[in-house]
């Protein structure tokens, strides 16, 4: 019982140093993170397509509490040249670019410059039917085999994809 008091106390002190740190340095200053959007089909630059930015959470904003994945998000509407521009504080984001005609695209990233592609929609499609990455359908960015032992894999073919749970 004593041992137990004494890991139970231990988790305790390192959650209280955690929460410490975090308090002091915050999350790593502020980034800027911009870019341009462009149509795949055309390269063009795309203008008022909204860019969502979503802080990507840390293992330290999980041991400090901080549930639920990204923590804060920050948006922006792109101008006539494409560009959008956004300070944020974190480390990593998760972009989400969306205009209406367009599939939404999403990307992860630092910050720094960075170009996002986005697709037209076709006529059956909505914004909402599939997503882009990399100018890719998503559903074009995994493979799914069924292997000779009856299990299923899926094999991400653009490098950039959560790969979907078969």
């Amino acid at each position: 019982m004593k041992k137990l008091i004494k890991i139970i106390l231990v988790l305790v002190i390192i959650v209280a140093i955690l929460f410490v740190i975090k308090t002091l340095w915050g999350d790593y200053g502020s980034q800027k993170f911009e870019g341009t959007v462009y149509d795949c089909e055309t390269d063009l630059p795309v203008s008022n397509a909204e860019v969502k930015v979503a802080k990507q959470a840390t293992l330290l904003d999980v041991l400090t509490f901080h549930w639920g994945g990204s923590t804060e998000s920050y948006d922006d509407i792109t101008n006539q040249s494409g560009y959008f521009s956004l300070n944020y504080k974190g480390n990593g984001v998760s972009v989400r670019v969306s205009k209406e005609g367009y599939l939404n695209a999403q990307e992860s990233g630092y910050g720094g410059k960075t170009r996002i592609g986005i697709l037209k929609t076709k006529e059956s499609e909505t914004a909402f039917s599939d997503s882009t990455t990399m100018c890719k359908r998503s559903s074009e960015c995994y493979k799914v085999t069924e292997m000779p032992n009856g299990n299923i894999e899926a094999r991400d073919v653009c490098g950039n994809q959560t790969l979907p749970q078969l």
